[in-house]
């Protein structure tokens, strides 16, 4: 089971949105996409 991401790892930020069009979470403040192509099931 996959860790849920509460930090963005490049920048430290927690502002993430996460994108269900296109399965991605991406930290709103460096623009860093954390997770891609996550599907749910």
């Amino acid at each position: 089971m996959p860790e849920l991401v509460k930090k963005c790892p490049e920048c430290g930020g927690i502002n993430l949105s996460w994108n269900r069009d296109r399965g991605e979470i991406i930290c709103r403040d460096c623009g860093l996409v954390i997770e891609e192509k996550m599907v749910d099931f």
